[in-house]
């Protein structure tokens, strides 16, 4: 894996070559911290000026604001009047520097704007003669996120220098958790700085996520503590973003790979973009053994109609995460029924597992009924039409998990 080391010096060649590029890489790998210590590196040398731009405060982005953020802020650094990028790009010029601007968040770009910002954005960087340079940090893939025909000009400008920023490296890594446990006044054994390390793979917010939870938790037994703390909330949101950010097809092919099946072309192909994302190893393995075990979850609730993730309490129908919220009523009832493995239930039994009342007290039909036909909205593509969650006339309620 590239040490952050290698990833400065990369942007030190681009830089000096005046190169724009794109620094591309899984939510929570680090993108803007690397995209902040490179403003703090270039910070105002000689004739170079850097800006650093982060699209998340602009609330609502539009192609003028995006400019007028860039003005603002080489207003504030260097206490000019510049009122459009036009101008800005002529002072850039006549003086003969060299203008940095480092723009973080920029998927917010992609997402939001449309065709003209893309064919400015490239006019800007041209028309400067190379004296404006883009540095512009994002957690997905350009053609991922936009169509090709609506960006080609400029992905044709900027892509030759993409860098994949990777995970961090043992050393790296080690030093990253070296630092926390310094802040925290915490003390790890290096049996568990190497576990995390294989856990997380190195990726920044999820090691960060670990020793938040090790800091807060009271088992004294370390290994006892690694094994709640990967079960934690926060580390599985780490796993669910890395996922979640691939298109679909991305996600069949890694799924495919994790699960040891036969590769397609298509699949081969996949693999290729997530090694050099990081996602793989160059020897085609999961970065990650916690995001390994977070894929086979999700394998596991892709052969089956309905799957509960009892770890993480996710919900699959058809191998899709169901993101609709259950109440803790209908979480109950799902468990149940996938409990029963389809056999039909009747309403005491429902009653009973759901409320923890005694049949004699009694849940009268139409709470049932309620909440019943609430879990049909969640689980059925028609919830008049059901063929996961049936009525058995005469008898309860079946849950078909086959």
């Amino acid at each position: 894996m590239a040490t952050q080391a290698h990833a400065l010096s990369y942007a030190k060649d681009r830089i000096h070559q005046k190169d724009s590029f794109l620094v591309i890489g899984m939510p929570g790998v680090g993108v803007s911290s690397f995209l902040r210590s490179l403003t703090l590196e270039f910070s105002q040398k000689d004739t170079q000026q850097t800006l650093y731009i982060d699209l998340n405060e602009s609330r609502a982005l539009t192609e003028q604001s995006f400019y007028q953020h860039i003005i603002d802020r080489y207003n504030e650094l260097t206490q000019q009047t510049l009122t459009s990028i036009t101008e800005l790009t002529s002072y850039i010029n006549e003086n003969n520097l060299h203008l940095v601007i480092i723009v973080d968040r920029f998927e917010k770009a992609v997402k939001q704007l449309g065709e003209e910002f893309f064919d400015g954005l490239r006019s800007t960087i041209e028309s400067s003669g190379k004296s404006v340079t883009f540095i512009c940090g994002l957690d997905q893939d350009l053609l991922d996120i936009r169509n090709y025909e609506d960006i080609d000009q400029f992905y044709t400008l900027i892509s030759s220098f993409n860098y994949y920023l990777k995970p961090l490296s043992k050393e790296d890594s080690f030093s990253f958790i070296s630092t926390l446990e310094k802040e925290r006044n915490m003390s790890m054994s290096d049996q568990t700085k190497e576990q995390l390390y294989v856990l997380t793979g190195g990726h920044l917010r999820m090691l960060k996520s670990y020793i938040l939870s090790l800091d807060t938790q009271e088992e004294n037994n370390e290994k006892a503590s690694v094994e709640i703390a990967s079960a934690s909330d926060s580390v599985r949101f780490q796993c669910q973003r890395i996922y979640d950010h691939l298109s679909n097809e991305i996600q069949t092919s890694l799924l495919r790979i994790c699960g040891d099946m036969k590769l397609t072309m298509h699949d081969k192909a996949n693999a290729t973009r997530l090694t050099a994302r990081g996602i793989l190893t160059d020897e085609g393995a999961i970065f990650s053994t916690r995001f390994q075990e977070y894929l086979m979850h999700i394998i596991t609730g892709s052969q089956k109609p309905l799957h509960l993730d009892t770890t993480t309490g996710e919900i699959y129908k058809d191998g899709k995460r169901i993101d609709t919220q259950f109440s803790a009523n209908e979480y109950k009832l799902l468990a149940y029924l996938l409990e029963q493995d389809g056999r039909v239930v009747n309403r005491d039994e429902i009653a009973d597992a759901v409320w923890g009342v005694d049949p004699n007290m009694g849940v009268s039909d139409e709470a049932i009924d309620q909440l019943v036909s609430r879990m049909r909205e969640k689980i059925e593509d028609d919830k008049t039409n059901p063929t996961h969650l049936t009525t058995v006339r005469g008898r309860g309620f079946q849950l078909k998990t086959q």
